[in-house]
């Protein structure tokens, strides 16, 4: 079974250099919780920590009922890329791990017909992250 239609998406990590990024091709029926899982795959994450996307002025995310914040969040399984890019959203943010603030900028570059793709696959990328240090302006640095 073939995908109808695929994303190929651009995944920055903010305030690194040099430039650490992927790019992917996923089906737009993906749900944010499926692209979380490719970022960790792509960017060689261990899924240990917490995420969010930040997408037209809406957070989405594993919601928790016990969250002392009280914030509005959307659960990242209920919706779709092709959702976010209905609403005319082209870019948007993935935070992962709030102590380290791990924040990407991810860029909708194309939509296209599947042709032969059957899953998600990295296309191209530049440079391999090192756990060296987290990012400027994070609560470790």
């Amino acid at each position: 079974m073939t995908l109808d239609r695929i994303a190929r998406l651009h995944i920055q990590l903010d305030d690194i250099e040099p430039l650490i990024w992927r790019r992917v091709e996923v089906p737009l029926t993906m749900s944010l919780e499926g692209l979380h899982d490719v970022i960790q795959a792509v960017m060689l994450f261990e899924d240990y920590h917490l995420f969010e996307f930040e997408a037209g002025g809406r957070c989405y995310d594993v919601p928790d009922p016990e969250d002392l914040y009280e914030r509005k969040t959307f659960a990242a399984r209920n919706v779709r890329i092709a959702a976010l890019i209905e609403r005319g959203i082209a870019t948007f943010s993935y935070t992962y791990d709030f102590g380290d603030n791990w924040r990407h900028t991810i860029a909708v570059e194309v939509k296209t017909p599947a042709s032969n793709i059957r899953a998600s696959s990295m296309v191209s990328a530049e440079r391999r992250r090192k756990m060296l240090a987290a990012p400027r302006g994070s609560r470790n640095s």
